[in-house]
């Protein structure tokens, strides 16, 4: 085995698209980032933590109600603004970058939902929350959940 492939074996990979990123000021522009350069680890996490922005733009176009109890979102009222929701129940942002690095679509674990679904529900798995009272009284569960919630079960929450 080459050197280079016995060394850091933990090192953070660069997410797809990084190489397009500005460079270092050592590095040419039209050359991607090495994966074993040693990179500020706050710039590593910006670029890998957060969805794009075109990204999250996408989300909001596909989610324009609640994703659970299907309320339009109201900035007047706090219980019913808009608020993003990471369906794996995560309630960090390192799950996202998790995904990009693995080029998986970061729109299958984040979603918008209104305030007062995301403060019941919490940290709890899908499955679990929709056997709660909450649940029950608002008439929310997986029949009624829109299809990215039934995907994300269907792939992430098999029984």
């Amino acid at each position: 085995m080459p050197p280079e492939e016995n060394q850091a074996t933990d090192a953070i990979q660069p997410v797809s698209g990084a190489e397009n990123a500005p460079a270092e000021e050592s590095t040419p522009a039209a050359e991607p980032v090495p994966a074993m350069m040693e990179m500020p680890a706050q710039r590593m996490k910006a670029r890998t933590t957060y969805p794009s922005e075109k990204t999250m733009a996408e989300i909001r176009e596909r989610d324009k109600t609640c994703v659970y109890c299907g309320k339009k979102f109201d900035r007047a009222r706090e219980a019913d603004r808009d608020t993003v929701e990471h369906l794996n129940h995560r309630q960090d942002w390192d799950s996202v970058g998790d995904y990009m690095r693995e080029g998986k679509p970061v729109s299958e674990i984040v979603a918008i939902c209104c305030m007062e679904c995301n403060r019941n529900r919490g940290a709890k798995p899908l499955r679990k929350w929709f056997e709660c009272k909450y649940c029950a009284d608002k008439a929310i569960s997986y029949q009624t959940a829109t299809q990215v919630v039934r995907n994300y079960i269907d792939k992430y929450e098999k029984e």
